[in-house]
Order: C-alpha cells, then sequence, then structure tokens
C-alpha cells in the first residue's frame, strides 16, 4: 500500500476534485483504496465498502462515489470540506518513478479583486524538466505568468508563458524542458468582483 504525499494532490472542495501531479497522475480507480478528509473526518471514498463505493442517494442514484479521468478525480461526497485540508489517500500500488520534491510558488495564496502579485524565485538550472500545476478557485478572469531569472537577486525576469484561468478552467498542467536558473510567477485577478485562493506549485526532475 501506498500513501500519496500532500504535495501531490490539490483538493478543489468546491469543484469536489482531487488532482494528482505525477508520477501519481497515472493512476486508475482500480487502484485507489481509499480516501479520507483528516481534519475532517470525512470518508470520501473506501473501496471495501459498498456504503462509500456505490452511492445510494436518491434522486438520482449514484453510479459509483468517484470517477479519475487525466489524473483529476472528482467525488460525490457532500460534507464540508476546505482547499487546505489534509487528505490520506491509499493506493495499492506504487508509481514506477519516486516523487521528486515539490516546491511552491503560492500555496493557497489569497488574491483580491483586482489584486496582482509577483513570488519569490526558485531555483531549478539543475533541473532537466519542471513540471507546473497552477490552480485557482473563483476567479472568472486570471492571468498567471512563469518568468525566467538570472539569479534569485535578479529582476531581469523574461515572460516565459502566460496562462490564463476562469471558471470554465480552474486549473492546469504544464512542464518546462530547458529550464532558465531561476523561476518566478506573477499573478493578475482580472476580474473586479471576485477574490479567489491561488495554488502555483512545480516537480523538479533532475
Amino acid at each position: 500500500m501506498t500513501i500519496i504525499p500532500a504535495g501531490y494532490y490539490t483538493l478543489n472542495a468546491a469543484a469536489k476534485t482531487i488532482t494528482f501531479l505525477p508520477p501519481y497522475d497515472t493512476i486508475s480507480v482500480e487502484e485507489i483504496v481509499s480516501i479520507r478528509n483528516l481534519p475532517k473526518q470525512n470518508e470520501i471514498y473506501n473501496s471495501s465498502d459498498p456504503r462509500h463505493h456505490v452511492s445510494m442517494m436518491t434522486p438520482p442514484p449514484q453510479a459509483f462515489d468517484i470517477s479519475l479521468t487525466g489524473g483529476v478525480l472528482t467525488y460525490v461526497v457532500t460534507a464540508g470540506m476546505a482547499n487546505g485540508d489534509k487528505l490520506q489517500i491509499v493506493t495499492n500500488t506504487n508509481p514506477v518513478t519516486s516523487p521528486d520534491p515539490v516546491e511552491y510558488f503560492f500555496n493557497v495564496e489569497t488574491i483580491t479583486a483586482s489584486g496582482t502579485g509577483i513570488s519569490d524565485p526558485i531555483f531549478v538550472g539543475d533541473c532537466s524538466l519542471v513540471w507546473i500545476w497552477i490552480s485557482q478557485t473563483a476567479s472568472t478572469d486570471l492571468t498567471v505568468n512563469l518568468y525566467s531569472e538570472s539569479s534569485d537577486t535578479s529582476s531581469d525576469r523574461g515572460l516565459i508563458k502566460p496562462y490564463t484561468l476562469g471558471t470554465s478552467t480552474l486549473s492546469c498542467t504544464d512542464f518546462l524542458e530547458k529550464c532558465p536558473p531561476y523561476l518566478r510567477v506573477g499573478y493578475e485577478n482580472n476580474d473586479t468582483v471576485n477574490s479567489t485562493d491561488l495554488i502555483v506549485k512545480i516537480r523538479k526532475t533532475r
């Protein structure tokens, strides 16, 4: 049995989704044994308990308590949860590749309506590949910019790529093969009404 480390999934309570980062983004529903919200003590899924494996909610009846597509798991449990809650996700398999450390540009950063900001730089110059994961909760128009930096004290940032997220696209993943010495992330909330919680993290492969 394997417990997926906290740095390799992100919970979106409003959307009722759990997104897995590589190398856990390739697991299947059949490989998931159980999922529990630790601070709330809510059982989201238990493969050995038919009351949680096949939902009895009516109407209408639900087929399964979870579904999993492209590394994004959707659940149907209605108990209140928060994005920052720690989960215990147990699987019956190990990923082929041992996970490298995850680092955060922003870890549940609350952005006000029309808010802007910039992260501290993260060193990636010794990496062959960097996975990038971005998630937000409520903005209808959020731009997240990925910048290169020559050092941890420089401000000569060059735009690598912008990412635009809205209510129809709350999260995205990407990867970078040719890594500059440092990466930095900036954000612009173009929504004048809604604040949002932003998570931006990377996994570095050496």
